[in-house]
C-alpha cells in the first residue's frame, strides 16, 4: 500500500513539474534559450535543440525536419531510485507536419504522447501500471 501511495505522489510531482513554469535557468544547445523560441522553431520545422532544467530533472528537446525528440537526461535525486531507473535516459519521438507542432510535448511528460513512440512513452505506461 505504501508503495502505491509513493508512486501516486511521484506521478503527481512529475505531472505538476511538467505543467508548472520551469526554473529561469534553461540552457540551450543551439540558438534557443526558451520554450517559446523552441516552439516557434519547431512549428516551422527548423532544426533546433533546447536543454531545460525542469522541477523533476533535466530534459533535452530537439526538432529536426518535423521530427521532435524529448530525452530525460537525468532526474533529481529527490525522486525515488525506482523512478530514476525507469525514466532517466528515456526518450520519445514524435513526427508532425509543419505548423502542427503539439506544444503539450514540451510542457508535459504525458500529454500528447499517444501520437509518439519511444522508451519514455513505455516508462510512463509502466509508472501508471504501478498505481
Amino acid at each position: 500500500m505504501r508503495k502505491d501511495i509513493l508512486v501516486i505522489i511521484v506521478l503527481g510531482i512529475l505531472l505538476f513539474g511538467c505543467v508548472a513554469k520551469p526554473p529561469d535557468l534553461p540552457k540551450t544547445t543551439s540558438g534557443c534559450s526558451t520554450k517559446e523560441c523552441f516552439l516557434a522553431a519547431a512549428n516551422t520545422c527548423k532544426n533546433e535543440s533546447l536543454r531545460l532544467n525542469e522541477s523533476f530533472g533535466t530534459v533535452l528537446l530537439s526538432t529536426r525536419n518535423c521530427t521532435f525528440t524529448k530525452t530525460v537526461l537525468y532526474m533529481n535525486s529527490e525522486e525515488s531510485k525506482q523512478i530514476r531507473d525507469l525514466v532517466e535516459g528515456t526518450s520519445i519521438t514524435c513526427i508532425y507536419k509543419k505548423g502542427e507542432f503539439d506544444s503539450d510535448w514540451i510542457n508535459s511528460l504525458v500529454l500528447g504522447v499517444e501520437k509518439c513512440d519511444g522508451t519514455l512513452k513505455d516508462a510512463i505506461a509502466d509508472l501508471l501500471a504501478l498505481t
